[in-house]
């Protein structure tokens, strides 16, 4: 369970508790008056006093109807909710049965030869230019009527250009593809006359469609960047104007959905063909850079809500980051950066070393940004999303620039460090990221330590690099606010602590008895730990150690040994363990007492 999950339960709670309260004063309220109501206990024979009132209680609404108020469940459908669903699918509906129906009319007098292909074309233009007309003229009240209309209109038109060119070849490709264009125009002037964004999403879609509907099997790739990117800039200038997601997500999807097609269509790599492999890098870093200045620029500082609309404010950097405002500025700020490398990665082929230096520069000038930022002092959420950037590609640059011993201790580091900056800054979402990274450095511990010695025993690269590791899970057991998590930490670092004297010194001669008094040292070293400080965990886990031993001599030892180790070795931790049972509660007796131990 994340923490945001028990501070919204704690704010579910106090609520029902205040509702509690509320309605536990009513009913006091009630009672007494019934009691002022009731009438006095009378002896036989008197009378009421004069002047006596009955008072009736004023009736209350159900509490259940309180509690759904608060927590804004209501049984009863929005009558004005359920009309406006029933206007949005039945014009949505309508349209594209009229649409379907002028076709088949269309293919019927095509079949049927009762028009010339000119006149096929011209009504599709009146039928597109009506539309459009019937749309613009209809009153406020029909707008999502009205949208219908002009996006049918501008689908007429966008099927008349095709047909005019593919089907009948009335005109030739250059006007056509001037159509076209001047079509997707068109939409995008009706979704700023409309100020709404279904009309730039047509425009978009129509957009970037262009240059594929009319393909000839002719067309070059650096021509396909270029007019890519020039819808894409139209769009987001929209977009700055207007910042409509629906608009935003089209641009983004179809404009990397462009990119992905190009390099799939680049030729093999040769001098001649070299121009087209730079037109798509150039396009892929126009498309990055459009889609990460724009929404910065257009957000303005305005990333948190404003607190006279009722919104809760978040209580970290991160929270606010993932708020339904924000969210799209951070997806895409993460997944285009993904997205440029792994296409550019199609684009060249270039060895590990290389792309891992590429990606080194990225990470440090996205860290330079975020300082820059940092240091005049604009909002954090931009700060923290231009490190978090950062934070990412070096950890692709880390995997492709350092083997398996030097990228396993960068993969500790990088999780330590993010620990140490989730203690300073309380940031939930940081301490997120740094578990699942040592969750990821775990599970790679436990196959390092299986693969068994590479050289002679404990200084060797990978011993050491293990223990290392070791070391910054225990350091970063001591940063964590979650103590379940901290002594997790603690128990799985010990746990892999054993593992490796097992398997640094299981291999030796005799190694079975070194593992056991290893361990047992280790064990008896943590018995007096815990009575030392009165850490009764440490205690535990040193009795868990030194029974684990005894089963290991039972089980393993037994059996391999030869018969002198085998004798030193149950003598001497038998006598360990008396020594111990005899001194274990005269030392938790002092500690618990407050004498020295």
């Amino acid at each position: 369970m994340s923490q945001e999950e028990p501070n919204e339960l704690a704010d579910r709670i106090e609520k029902i508790e205040a509702l509690l309260f509320d309605l536990s004063s009513r009913v006091d309220e009630i009672g007494e008056q019934f009691k002022l109501a009731a009438p006095p206990t009378q002896q036989p024979g008197t009378h009421s006093p004069p002047g006596y009132a009955i008072i009736t209680p004023q009736p209350l609404s159900p509490p259940i109807d309180s509690v759904n108020r608060e927590f804004g469940y209501s049984e009863e459908p929005d009558p004005d909710k359920e009309v406006n669903q029933g206007e949005f699918w039945l014009n949505k509906i309508g349209i594209i049965l009229l649409l379907l129906g002028l076709g088949f009319l269309f293919k019927y007098s095509v079949d049927q030869n009762w028009v010339t292909p000119l006149v096929r074309v011209s009504f599709g233009l009146v039928l597109g230019v009506g539309l459009i007309v019937i749309g613009m003229r209809l009153p406020q009240s029909k707008r999502v009527l009205s949208q219908v209309l002009m996006g049918g209109g501008i689908a007429a038109f966008y099927i008349t250009g095709y047909a005019a060119f593919h089907l009948y070849h009335l005109i030739p490709h250059y006007l056509a593809f001037s159509f076209m264009v001047g079509t997707t125009l068109l939409s995008y002037c009706l979704a700023l006359y409309q100020n709404e964004p279904p009309m730039a999403l047509v425009a978009v879609i129509g957009g970037i469609a262009t240059p594929f509907v009319l393909s000839t099997g002719s067309g070059s790739i650096p021509g396909l960047i270029i007019y890519t990117c020039v819808i894409l800039t139209g769009s987001m200038a929209i977009y700055y104007f207007r910042p409509w997601r629906l608009l935003y997500w089209s641009s983004w999807t179809g404009g990397w959905f462009v990119m992905g097609i190009a390099v799939n269509q680049l030729p093999p790599l040769k001098p001649e063909s070299l121009s087209y492999f730079w037109s798509v890098q150039a396009g892929i870093l126009f498309a990055w850079t459009l889609f990460w200045i724009v929404p910065l620029v257009q957000k303005k500082g305005q990333w948190r809500p404003s607190s006279a609309g009722g919104v809760p404010q978040p209580k970290t950097i991160f929270e606010s980051l993932t708020q339904d405002h924000n969210l799209h500025i951070t997806f895409q700020m993460v997944f285009s950066s993904l997205f440029s490398f792994h296409i550019s990665k199609w684009v060249w082929h270039l060895t590990d070393t290389q792309w891992g230096g590429i990606v080194l520069w990225a990470s440090l000038i996205f860290s330079l940004i975020a300082f820059f930022l940092w240091w005049l002092e604009r909002p954090h959420e931009v700060v923290a999303l231009h490190a978090l950037v950062g934070t990412i590609f070096l950890t692709i640059a880390l995997f492709y620039l350092l083997d398996k011993h030097q990228l396993f201790l960068a993969y500790g580091l990088e999780a330590t460090a993010l620990h140490y900056l989730s203690h300073r800054t309380r940031e939930p979402a940081v301490n997120f990221a740094a578990i699942w990274l040592f969750v990821g450095v775990g599970f790679w511990l436990v196959v390092r330590l299986l693969e068994g010695i590479q050289g002679d025993p404990i200084f060797n690269i990978q011993a050491l690099t293990d223990l290392t590791v070791i070391s910054l899970a225990v350091y970063s057991s001591t940063r964590i606010e979650l103590k379940g998590v901290s002594k997790l930490y603690i128990l799985v670092s010990y746990l892999a602590l054993l593992a490796w004297f097992l398997r640094e010194l299981g291999g030796l001669p005799d190694g079975n008895g070194l593992v056991s008094i290893t361990w047992g040292l280790t064990g008896s070293i943590l018995i007096w730990l815990g009575l030392r400080k009165g850490l009764l965990d440490i205690f535990k886990a040193g009795f868990a150690t030194l029974v684990l031993v005894a089963i290991k001599l039972l089980i393993v030892d037994l059996a391999n040994l030869n018969v002198v180790w085998r004798i030193l070795v149950f003598m001497g931790f038998g006598g360990a363990f008396l020594f111990l049972s005899y001194w274990v509660k005269d030392l938790w007796s002092m500690k618990t007492s407050g004498k020295a131990v």
